[in-house]
């Protein structure tokens, strides 16, 4: 029997799973009830075609004749809706945007009516003259601007004038005269200078003539010289101004200490103080003050040496200054030179020190290799004229 099976049904009863086998009869069941189903939907579908097409007949005048054709119309139908659509959209924001601008031309209106009132106006073209009056009025107030500007000082004595136009005819009679005077005088003072002019010419060939024109060459030199001189003398001056000012600066207190401080190491400290009120005066040890004028030669000079290096050393900061010293220690004893020489080796460390002396002790006391210069000898060379 179940060979008889298998030959004729093809399947062998061993090898079947029967429950797998029940759900596919079950699934193939259902399959042909859902088939059915959509059979019967489709008659139904179809059933609506056929009328939505009776019904679009008026519309396609037979223009459709697959369902195919009535895909495409149908397209071409909704296209047209979108468009009727988009344009509606389109027309209700123009509608908005109309709106909008009658409610922003209605504000206008109101603010128009404002600035009306406000200018005192009833119209544009009232409103447009007040405004290029303006602008006139405007452009006339920066002329006025730019005159006033330009006359300056003028101003005044101008509207003075306006104020009294009488006065200035009077001043201008009054000019007038003085220059009919001034020209009176111009024409004397031609003659004159014609009258010299022809004395000049009478003397141009007088040996007086030669003596005042060498004389005048002489002035001139001399001119130049004393010209020479007196920049010189200006150059320095600027330049002692200028100290001066570096000095007075807040520096002066300061430079007073040090040159106390120089002052009493140079002096080996007899002397302590120095004061510059209307005159200066110097403090002895002792506690004695003595005008400038009643020290030693050599006190005197140490006074004055403490002083320009004290000066030397505030302004170092605004003008480098070397200190250049020429013998200035003549009249200094063997003490006074052992005090400048303790001074000299401090002011070294901080500025250039350029000392020309011809006092061997000095040399052999600041301990340095000195810079000899012998005594030259000038011959005189004759030179004979060819």
């Amino acid at each position: 029997k179940e060979q008889t099976f298998i030959e004729k049904y093809g399947l062998n009863p061993n090898e079947i799973d029967l429950n797998n086998l029940l759900n596919e009869v079950v699934q193939i069941e259902s399959k042909k009830q859902t088939l059915e189903q959509l059979t019967q939907e489709q008659k139904t579908l179809n059933e609506k075609v056929k009328n939505f097409i009776q019904e679009l007949n008026p519309f396609i005048q037979g223009k459709a004749q697959t369902f195919s054709d009535i895909i495409n119309l149908l397209n071409s139908l909704q296209k047209l809706l979108d468009q009727n659509y988009l344009a509606q959209q389109r027309l209700n924001d123009l509608a908005v945007q109309l709106q909008e601008r009658k409610n922003q031309l209605a504000k206008n209106k109101i603010e128009l009516s404002n600035i009306f009132a406000k200018n005192k106006v009833t119209n544009f073209d009232e409103f447009s003259d007040l405004k290029k009056q303006a602008e006139a009025q405007e452009q006339l107030k920066l002329k006025v601007d730019a005159l006033q500007n330009d006359l300056q000082e003028d101003l005044a004595q101008l509207e003075k004038v306006a104020q009294d136009p009488s006065a200035l005819s009077k001043e201008k009679q009054e000019i007038e005269a003085q220059i009919s005077q001034k020209q009176g005088q111009i024409n004397t003072l031609h003659a004159e200078s014609a009258k010299l002019e022809n004395q000049m010419n009478i003397l141009a060939n007088s040996d007086k003539y030669f003596a005042e024109k060498q004389k005048l060459s002489d002035l001139e030199s001399l001119l130049a010289e004393n010209v020479k001189d007196y920049l010189a003398n200006l150059l320095t001056s600027n330049w002692i101004a200028r100290g001066l000012d570096l000095a007075s600066n807040e520096r002066f207190p300061k430079m007073l200490e040090d040159a106390k401080k120089y002052f009493t190491l140079l002096t080996g400290g007899r002397y302590v103080d120095i004061n510059l009120d209307k005159q200066l005066k110097v403090k002895r040890a002792d506690g004695k003050k003595f005008d400038v004028e009643y020290l030693s030669r050599g006190t005197s000079e140490q006074l004055y040496f403490a002083l320009k290096l004290a000066f030397v050393e505030q302004v170092s900061d605004k003008i480098e200054l070397p200190i250049l010293i020429d013998d200035a220690f003549v009249n200094f004893d063997a003490q006074r030179t052992n005090y400048i020489v303790k001074l000299l080796e401090e002011l070294a460390k901080k500025t250039q020190v350029l000392i020309f002396t011809a006092r061997k002790d000095l040399v052999e006391k600041l301990t340095i290799y000195p810079i000899r210069v012998e005594k030259l000898t000038i011959y005189p060379i004759r030179i004979e004229k060819e």
